[in-house]
């Protein structure tokens, strides 16, 4: 839904709503160009919180993919592949390409209409990504900053396939 208050913090991170939501809320701060959340559960103490923000940089530092598995399903002249990647960033700074992509990846010309891809910062839900193409045919990118913690991928998409047929990318 709509916001229902805005604030800004001041030069110490410090903000403040007047009055107190009914039922559950989300905080939501933007802070380098990343938006980072955190969900005020109903009943939950409305003052004295945190919610860490990190500085941006677009040097990937220490962080890394650390799990990659694609899984391929025959569904007649269709081939449907779902990718999942886990990126972990142990550093103290969000890893944010823009202009190249935080994440790369190789989809089949067939796909295209098919493609989507989620994305799931630490602690967060999955929601969807735009995926944009990256110059070299099939290449893709996808900007989603990669803050400190494990973050989550997943890429669908379905490609004809011919049988026997081959599987490559």
């Amino acid at each position: 839904g709509a916001p229902r208050a805005a604030t800004v913090s001041d030069g110490r991170g410090v903000f403040r709503f007047d009055g107190r939501p009914e039922g559950a809320a989300l905080i939501q701060a933007t802070y380098q160009g990343v938006p980072y959340n955190l969900v005020l559960g109903a009943g939950a103490p409305a003052s004295g919180l945190t919610l860490e923000v990190y500085d941006v940089t677009s040097r990937r530092g220490a962080a890394k993919v650390i799990e990659d598995v694609v899984i391929l399903e025959p569904l007649g002249a269709q081939l449907s592949v779902r990718e999942s990647i886990v990126w972990q960033n142990p550093g103290q700074e969000t890893y944010r390409d823009p202009a190249g992509g935080t994440l790369r990846f190789y989809a089949p010309e067939g796909a295209r209409d098919s493609l989507r891809v989620f994305a799931a910062a630490p602690g967060g839900v999955p929601s969807e990504q735009a995926a944009s193409p990256a110059g070299a045919p099939g290449v893709y990118k996808v900007d989603f900053p990669i803050r400190p913690g494990d973050t989550s991928f997943e890429i669908r998409y379905t490609a004809p396939v011919t049988t026997p047929g081959s599987f490559s990318g």
